[in-house]
């Protein structure tokens, strides 16, 4: 996203933390995962991959 496309985005404002009831129940689960390899020595390159997910439910 460049500086154009974010001046672009609209934002809503949230109602009151009242208006929103009394008792708020959620379940988040949030994995990180990485793994990098580097194989060799001098003058050698480094792959990385990570991932990451959040599931709300």
């Amino acid at each position: 996203m460049n500086v154009t496309e974010l001046r672009e985005q609209s934002v809503a404002l949230l109602p009151r933390r009242e208006a929103l009831g009394t008792v708020t129940v959620a379940w988040v689960n949030a994995h990180n995962t990485a793994v990098a390899l580097n194989l060799g020595s001098f003058c050698s390159s480094a792959t990385a991959v990570a991932g990451q997910s959040i599931k709300i439910g």
